[in-house]
């Protein structure tokens, strides 16, 4: 990465996939975001928690402002590609914030029908990362790319 955090976050229409093994902090990042974010009053923040395992926790010392908020806790892939559905058509305007922590999770080597669950979502988080302002934060587990998810640079 070439360019000062701070700069890349005040991009528009981008994507940032961050992946990595477990214990990495990668959801560490995302917390900080979203204190960050929401200290400096950001109204709608969206987080898909695919793992349902987010540390809240994290998050006390602002829990007052939480309330502007949203988790959700899809428990397949196709609750994720329903949900992006949902939030790309009813809820986003041009400050909200949307972090997907652990994208892909229930993806599955056996299931090809996964291969193209997984293209559409990507074009979900293309298409919502141009109505928002901030950029779409992903995250999810390298796994050894066992889940046949390898890291992507633009989408």
């Amino acid at each position: 990465m070439n360019k000062p955090l701070n700069t890349l976050f005040n991009e528009k229409n981008l994507a940032i996939h961050l992946y990595g093994l477990p214990g990495t902090y990668k959801t560490t990042f995302l917390a900080q975001i979203i204190q960050k974010k929401l200290e400096e009053g950001c109204e709608h923040i969206y987080l898909i928690d695919t793992g349902g395992n987010f540390p809240i926790i994290r998050l006390k010392s602002i829990r007052h402002l939480l309330k502007k908020m949203i988790v959700f806790h899809p428990t397949s892939l196709e609750e994720e590609v329903r949900l992006l559905d949902d939030l790309s058509i009813k809820i986003f305007d041009r400050h909200s914030v949307l972090l997907i922590d652990d994208i892909f999770r229930h993806t599955s080597l056996e299931d090809k029908s996964n291969f193209y669950l997984n293209s559409y979502i990507l074009a979900q988080v293309k298409n919502i990362s141009k109505t928002i302002e901030f950029p779409v934060v992903l995250t999810n587990q390298a796994r050894s790319f066992r889940n046949q998810i390898r890291p992507f640079h633009k989408i």
